[in-house]
């Protein structure tokens, strides 16, 4: 499946009011399966065993995890993201994504935390995580020469000139 029709399924923060975002994102479970069709597919048709690379895999649903046919090695869909071995629910990471897309102003620490309501420690490092994730992504693709940071620290297209 090309990159842009893997991106048409997906969340766009920049085009989607709140009320739907919310909408989306009501559960753990619903947060958990948007995850689980953007990285392997509805069913499972860009799986990749991190064991042995096999490509044949079924879904689990008790233990929402997917299993390679292959070696039996179990999967986690946020093993290897951002949202590996956190505590704190999926929604809250959701709306932590949502709220810190480029589009809209940037937020402060205190600020996520109020919103999402979790602890400002908790809050301080879900952006960390995120802002790294959000550069490393930009720095792989190559990207950091297409942008630059203006004075409120917002990203906006590099001038060709």
């Amino acid at each position: 499946m090309p990159v842009s029709d893997i991106r048409d399924s997906t969340i766009h923060p920049a085009s989607t009011d709140l009320a739907i975002f919310y909408e989306r994102v009501r559960s753990d479970a619903a947060c958990l399966l948007h995850l689980k069709e953007l990285r392997w597919g509805a069913d499972l048709e860009r799986f990749c065993c991190p064991n042995c690379g096999s490509s044949k895999g079924w879904w689990l649903d008790r233990r929402q995890l997917a299993e390679c046919r292959v070696c039996g090695k179990q999967s986690s869909v946020t093993a290897g993201t951002v949202f590996h071995r956190v505590r704190t629910s999926l929604r809250k990471w959701f709306c932590a994504v949502y709220l810190l897309h480029p589009n809209r102003k940037r937020i402060t620490t205190m600020e996520l935390a109020k919103l999402i309501h979790v602890s400002y420690a908790t809050a301080w490092l879900m952006l960390k995580k995120l802002r790294s994730a959000m550069g490393t992504r930009i720095e792989d693709y190559g990207l950091e020469r297409l942008m630059r940071v203006n004075e409120a620290g917002q990203r906006q297209a590099a001038s060709t000139t």
